[in-house]
C-alpha cells in the first residue's frame, strides 16, 4: 500500500482497491480526528449511502466501492496538527457502455 501522505503531486490519480467507508457529516468526522490527523475530503459521485443499514446510522456513512479512480485536487494543506488532502472521484468512462 501506498502512503497517501507521501504523494503530493497535484491531479496524480490512484486506484483504491478496497471499499472506503466515509462520512458526509462534518459531526462524525471530528469525532475520528486525534490531535495529530490527516483528513481525506473526497468529492465523490458513485459513493452509496448505506446509514439505513449501518448500527450507527447517525455517522450518515457512505461506502465507495472497488476500484475507486480518485484524482489528488490540490496539494495536501497543513493547518497546524492538521492535514487536509482534498480528492475528486475520476468517472469511469467504460460505465454503462455496451458491447456487441
Amino acid at each position: 500500500d501506498k502512503d497517501i501522505d507521501h504523494q503530493p503531486l497535484e491531479n496524480s490519480e490512484t486506484i483504491w482497491w478496497r471499499f472506503t467507508s466515509c462520512s458526509i457529516s462534518v459531526s462524525s468526522v471530528q469525532e475520528f480526528l486525534g490531535s495529530k490527523s490527516t483528513l481525506i475530503m473526497i468529492e465523490a459521485k458513485t459513493g452509496k449511502n448505506i446509514s439505513t443499514y449501518s448500527q450507527f446510522p447517525k455517522e450518515m456513512e457512505v461506502l465507495l466501492g472497488l476500484g475507486t479512480r480518485v484524482r489528488l485536487s490540490s496539494a495536501p494543506i497543513a493547518h497546524g496538527l492538521l492535514k487536509v488532502i482534498h480528492f475528486q472521484e475520476v468517472p469511469d468512462l467504460t460505465a454503462g457502455s455496451t458491447q456487441h
